[in-house]
């Protein structure tokens, strides 16, 4: 069934475009319906006296704003992607002590969309009395609330670039530790621990050595918050086994040296990630410690490189850059794992070791390929 505007007689097909086009072009926002209590709906208020339900955020807060003088604070911003994306939201995240499930998410004309809700909020499923549940309550209590909290992020994403709406302001609740998940990059940092071989008690000993003001989630880790990271990353229960995915473990000792102060790696390609001088299926790491970087510095004249093969079933060969001490021995100051053994791997290596360095150095070449890598680096 047609509708027609009734400012400018425009004719749209149904009921959702004749209203969008109100709002849109004749900047006409209808007063949110409210229901009372009881209704089915879960935004609701609760300022005393008061007891509206609406039928989404939006209409909340407008109510709220004009009813109650409840100030909302919105916040607008870009990220170049989906990893700025990720880490500008475990940032707030751990600075708000907040934490933002992943709701649902739409296609659209421009890109997806994606939706994100405090995880305070209630889920769209009824809370079952205690009568009816199956399993014993955590002590805690349920993190879900009767009630949705205001607070939400909408990511659209358009041309590879990441359009963030973040409704800041929470409502409903207080910020409480018990219910604040572990944020993703601490949760990763405590999986490689425990694949290296560190043992849940010495995990929680170093954690309360650490504890400080004011208090965060992390400072309030259990063994039981361990046993759950052993079962999402497929960990076995006993301390010092490797994890059955050896790329799974090597990600995993990568991302906990980036998040240190000092990061040993100058460059990881893992497989089926996108280079653009590498293949998808090519797999890099080159490693350098500080202390390497200033050995080369330090002895710049005499530098060998060494290649092993055979190391492991995976066909990658470890190629190392050596330096000779003032021992008169040779010391690595480098080293590149990859399944390349070609000219633009020798070159991504020795191009990645002079910028972190600094310096142009003299090498000793035994190998051809090596040679012309180091050539094509030099021009530079």
């Amino acid at each position: 069934m047609s509708v027609m505007c009734f400012i400018c007689k425009k004719i749209f097909a149904n009921q959702s475009s004749h209203n969008r086009h109100v709002r849109e072009v004749h900047k006409i926002y209808p007063k949110p319906s409210s229901y009372g209590e009881g209704s089915r709906w879960c935004n609701c208020c609760l300022e005393e006296n008061c007891g509206n339900t609406f039928k989404n955020r939006k209409q909340l807060i407008c109510h709220l704003e004009e009813n109650h003088s409840i100030q909302f604070e919105k916040y607008y911003s870009v990220k170049a992607s989906v990893n700025e994306f990720k880490n500008w939201k475990n940032d707030i995240e751990k600075v708000n002590d907040c934490y933002y499930v992943l709701k649902s998410k739409a296609a659209s004309t421009i890109g997806e969309v994606l939706y994100y809700n405090c995880n305070r909020s209630k889920t769209s499923y009824s809370t079952k009395d205690e009568a009816q549940m199956k399993r014993l309550q955590k002590c805690q209590g349920s993190c879900k609330m009767t009630h949705s909290c205001t607070s939400s992020i909408k990511v659209t994403s358009e041309n590879g670039k990441y359009h963030i709406e973040w409704q800041k302001t929470h409502y409903g609740h207080d910020f409480e530790q018990k219910h604040i998940r572990l944020p993703k990059p601490e949760r990763h940092c405590i999986a490689s621990k425990l694949i290296s071989g560190v043992t849940t008690q010495r995990i929680l000993e170093s954690t309360r050595d650490k504890i400080g003001d004011p208090l965060k989630r992390i400072d309030l880790l259990t063994a039981k918050d361990i046993r759950n990271i052993k079962s999402s990353f497929n960990i076995e229960s006993r301390d010092g086994k490797k994890h059955p995915n050896d790329a799974f473990s090597v990600d995993l000792w990568v991302q906990e040296c980036m998040s240190g102060e000092e990061n040993p790696i100058l460059l990881y390609k893992p497989q089926g990630q996108d280079h653009s001088l590498l293949a998808n299926n090519d797999f890099c790491i080159i490693l350098m410690n500080k202390f390497q970087r200033q050995m080369i510095q330090s002895f710049p004249n005499i530098i060998a490189v060494d290649s092993t093969h055979g190391l492991n079933g995976y066909d990658f060969e470890m190629t190392s850059i050596m330096v000779i001490d003032e021992f008169h021995h040779g010391f690595p100051i480098a080293e590149m794992f990859s399944n390349r053994k070609d000219i633009v791997i020798q070159n991504i290596f020795f191009t990645s070791v002079r910028e972190s360095a600094g310096i142009y150095i003299y090498i000793y070449i035994y190998l051809n390929v090596v040679f012309h890598g180091w050539r094509n680096v030099k021009k530079y």
